[in-house]
């Protein structure tokens, strides 16, 4: 997008709207500064979500900035589609898994690599399962209660970091609720199997397997609009963004965030809980682009809504739930991206642990906490929160590829304490 074209006709359509940068930036969540670069032409050109919404709220047309065609957003234009693309999609997936479950099927006469690492089973289990090269034996359609059972095992498992039973457990669980989903096409059946997806995907992004965990995402938001929760909705776009975020491309991730964020509009709590959750999500897509502005406004929006929910806790199977402890621990992280850890160990101070809902959650307290004083170059207190962390779920410290970057580089840049030295063994580190 060059100046003189669409950044121009941006210009004049806020302008004759009487707005300033930050009353357009407003209406289209997003920053000042990036309205400043949409009109500056220093956007960059896949943004096309953003100019879509520009067009729309100036009251343009898109070609008009360059754009044509629908924008692809968080959810789906056309719904009377999804019907058919769900089926088509529970259909691949059972014939996948025949062709893959016979001799002569899928993988036959194929060597299957074996993932390296601490982590090499849970992400070869997941591949197998998405791909339809490995399927778990013995999975079997199961009814609507046993469905809910299981999922809550596996949620269960998902907050106490207990991964290695996700591996053996999740994919089993998947395939049921496939073959429930395919022989009752009822919305609950949808929203059980996209609420399986959803922990698929949450799983993947812990593991930083972008490729593997967009597809996850995707087979999650599919089936979540043939349910009949808005709120589960826009969770399964919340996991696209933070994957599509990971892929590289922020501008598309909070957009996608964004606009769930705007189609949650009811007053009943759930669906204000995970417009936070979306508005946090957004907010720390901007700390990672270094937009300090953006993640202070969005976090505080999401505050506003969690100060007016008192101290309930609430979605606690989405993200980890919402609530004030929940701000808080994002705006940590959120902190550190943006290359300010003394504002992260400042918001830390005031979280407490016992608070947090689930023992993920304070794990990722613990290990965020920890990165910020490793920006500080405080080893010491670094590797003290680390060994809390280990001690609570020590799974979640020695899976996370964030952690073990963490640890390897503590190994190269200072003096190893018997401490570190222990810690990095535990992790296997080379």
């Amino acid at each position: 997008m060059g100046r003189g074209s669409a950044g121009d006709t941006i210009r004049a359509g806020r302008r004759r709207h009487g707005w300033t940068q930050s009353d357009l930036a407003k209406r289209l969540n997003v920053s000042r500064s990036t309205v400043s670069r949409l009109e500056a032409g220093k956007q960059q050109a896949r943004d096309v979500r953003t100019l879509h919404r520009a067009a729309e709220v100036l009251g343009l047309a898109p070609e008009s900035l360059g754009v044509v065609g629908e924008a692809v957003t968080g959810a789906p234009s056309v719904m009377e589609d999804d019907p058919v693309r769900r089926r088509q999609l529970l259909t691949s997936l059972a014939v996948t898994a025949a062709a893959s479950a016979v001799p002569g099927g899928l993988a036959a006469g194929t060597a299957r690599a074996v993932t390296p690492g601490p982590d090499g089973a849970l992400l070869d289990a997941l591949r197998g399962l998405l791909l339809g090269t490995s399927l778990p034996p013995g999975a079997a359609p199961c009814t609507t209660a046993q469905a809910r059972t299981l999922l809550g095992k596996a949620t269960t498992a998902f907050h106490s970091c207990r991964y290695v039973d996700l591996s053996r457990d999740l994919p089993k669980l998947v395939v049921g609720m496939q073959q429930l989903a395919a022989a009752d096409d009822d919305p609950h059946a949808y929203g059980l199997l996209a609420h399986a997806y959803t922990l698929t995907s949450r799983l993947l992004i812990k593991l930083d397997a972008v490729d593997l965990g967009l597809l996850a995402a995707d087979r999650a938001h599919t089936f979540a609009t043939g349910g009949s929760d808005p709120v589960l909705l826009g969770e399964t776009a919340r996991n696209k963004s933070i994957l599509i975020r990971k892929a590289g491309w922020p501008d598309d991730a909070a957009a996608i965030a964004l606009h769930a964020a705007d189609q949650l509009t009811g007053t009943d709590p759930r669906s204000r809980s995970q417009r936070g959750l979306l508005l946090m999500s957004a907010g720390y897509t901007a700390a990672r682009s270094r937009d300090a502005a953006t993640l202070v406004d969005l976090t505080e929006q999401a505050r506003r809504i969690a100060d007016g929910l008192g101290d309930r806790l609430m979605l606690p199977t989405h993200g980890g739930g919402f609530g004030r402890s929940i701000v808080d621990l994002h705006l940590i992280s959120g902190h550190t991206a943006v290359g300010n850890p003394t504002a992260a160990l400042a918001v830390a101070d005031r979280v407490k642990v016992k608070n947090l809902p689930t023992i993920e959650r304070r794990a990722r307290y613990l290990t965020d906490t920890a990165a910020a004083h490793a920006m500080l170059d405080q080893r010491t207190e670094c590797i003290d929160t680390l060994l809390q962390a280990e001690r609570i779920a020590p799974q979640e410290v020695r899976t996370r590829p964030a952690v073990r970057r963490m640890v390897g580089n503590l190994m190269v840049t200072g003096r190893i304490s018997p401490d570190l030295r222990a810690l990095s063994a535990r992790l296997r580190l080379p």
